[in-house]
């Protein structure tokens, strides 16, 4: 049986972030990237409107190239919602949130870089067979801001 938050990452986020989000995610785990944080969805810094964000916002700010911490909010929202929505379940993601923000990162990166390599394989090999019904309820944000 999978971990709250791994089924939550594996049905319900990860369906719902476009490519590029999955692979700005990777990257930003593979480096450890500082401004992959947890604790807040989106921190804004003194010269920048964005320095850091959540996996989820990182998805958005890096990978869609967002650039106001209310696009991120906006992104990660949407994606918590439909997420919800695919795994029938109100309130779902906190269940990613909450394992996100209360683990040592050097615990949580390599499990959730294990989720989104898993994630990407998963979608490379959709797109080669050309099938697009596994991706979720709804499918990836296609676009957003």
């Amino acid at each position: 049986m999978l971990e709250p938050w791994r089924r939550v990452f594996r049905y319900g986020i990860a369906p719902q972030l476009p490519l590029e989000g999955l692979e700005a995610l990777r990257h930003g785990l593979l480096r450890f990237d500082p401004r992959l944080r947890p604790g807040g969805t989106v921190g804004s810094g003194p010269w920048s409107p964005v320095s850091t964000a959540c996996a989820i916002g990182f998805a958005g700010w890096k990978g869609l190239s967002l650039a106001t911490p209310e696009a991120i909010e906006d992104f990660f929202n949407e994606v918590c919602a439909r997420a919800d929505l695919t795994l029938d379940q109100p309130g779902a993601c906190r269940h990613f949130i909450r394992w996100f923000d209360e683990s040592r990162r050097e615990f949580a990166f390599p499990l959730l870089l294990a989720e989104v390599n898993r994630a990407l394989a998963e979608r490379t090999e959709q797109a080669a067979r050309g099938d697009r019904r596994d991706l979720g309820a709804l499918g990836p944000l296609a676009s957003f801001g």
